[in-house]
Parts: structure tokens; C-alpha cells; sequence
């Protein structure tokens, strides 16, 4: 099964990004055996012999990363499975904020949901 669009698209992001910190990693991308799609496979392979259901996306790219370095792995066997893809920085901020402890003053005339037991 091919990873999808958007796994390989966050992959390829990072790496863009990546390669210009780190002269290894640009000079190991310019092996031409090593491609997005076999480096996204390395990455579910890795993930299926851990035995873990979640990564960081901090893990995710070094598993991508160790790819393109260990100049042993090429071709790696594709994986059946389903991979959610969380923009880095977008859903936590939005799921922080909506978390806003709200304080509610209650009448003192109000019954409480305890005085009906």
C-alpha cells in the first residue's frame, strides 16, 4: 500500500526544511536509490516493529531522517495500515484554546443537581 499524499507531503516538507541544517543529510539526499516513497515505508516498517500505535512528530522524522543516512537501507516493503497526518503546530494550539476553564456563578435560589438526590 502507498503512504498517502499527505504523509509523503509532510515528509517531504520536513526534509526540505532539514537539509538545509544538516550537510549530511543534504549530501545523502543526492542518492539516487533513496526515494520519498521507500522512505515513507522504512518509516510504517520501523512504527510496525515497534508495536506502537502513535509517534511524535519529532520521531517520525528521525526515523525519516536515519532513512536517508544509513546508506544500507534502499528498497523497503510497502505496509498495509492508516496514517493520520497532524500539521505541525495547527491542531494543538486550537485544541489549548478551546480548553478555558469557565466559572459559573449559580443563583442561590437554583436547585443543584445534588439537592434531587
Amino acid at each position: 500500500m502507498k503512504a498517502s499524499n499527505a504523509f509523503e507531503k509532510a515528509i517531504q516538507d520536513y526534509i526540505e526544511q532539514a537539509k538545509s541544517a544538516n550537510q549530511k543529510l543534504l549530501e545523502a539526499l543526492k542518492n539516487e536509490k533513496k526515494t520519498l516513497t521507500d522512505c515513507c515505508n522504512f518509516i510504517l516498517g520501523k512504527v510496525k516493529e515497534m508495536k506502537v500505535n502513535a509517534l511524535t512528530n519529532d520521531e517520525v522524522f528521525a526515523i525519516a531522517e536515519a532513512y536517508y543516512l544509513d546508506e544500507k537501507v534502499t528498497k523497503t516493503a510497502s505496509h498495509k495500515c492508516n496514517v493520520v497526518v497532524s500539521t505541525v503546530g495547527s491542531a494543538a494550539p486550537k485544541l489549548a484554546s478551546k480548553k478555558k476553564a469557565v466559572d459559573k456563578k449559580v443563583d442561590d435560589g437554583q436547585m443543584s443537581i445534588f439537592d434531587l438526590l
